[in-house]
């Protein structure tokens, strides 16, 4: 989890969409990434390389502060067969037609893990607490 540095429009959050879906392709890894209200919540799986090498990037990427890890490991079973994004379109059907955009509200039928499916809702509708 983490805090936008600034707050990013929405053609912002479309290109962040289209650059890190290719890059998860090239990295054959999955997961999600969620942006509401300042701040990310990103979910990885993945090969244990690609995937540390990735989240290295990630923590160096000027866009988001107060980078937090909430949980690493191994994970019995995949959440995420795809990669995906979601945050607050503003015009309807304008993201949905991008390769890995997926509604808010669809989110958390896609998880399987109990421990997912919290973290997700938490994030979605619990009120803001800053990160230390």
């Amino acid at each position: 989890m983490s805090e936008a540095t600034a707050n990013l429009s929405e053609a912002a959050l479309l290109t962040l969409l289209q650059q890190a879906w290719a890059e998860h392709q090239r990295a054959q890894l999955t997961g999600l990434l969620l942006y509401r209200d300042g701040r990310f919540l990103q979910i990885l799986e993945g090969p244990e390389t690609p995937l540390r090498e990735f989240f290295s990037r990630v923590a160096a990427d000027p866009r988001h502060g107060k980078l937090e890890l909430l949980a690493d490991g191994p994970k019995p079973v995949s959440d995420f067969q795809d990669w995906h994004m979601s945050f607050a379109c503003t015009v309807p059907g304008q993201c949905t037609q991008l390769p890995g955009y997926l509604q808010l509200e669809h989110l958390l039928a896609l998880t399987k893990s109990t421990s997912v499916r919290h973290l997700l809702h938490e994030f979605l509708v619990a009120d803001y607490v800053p990160l230390h």
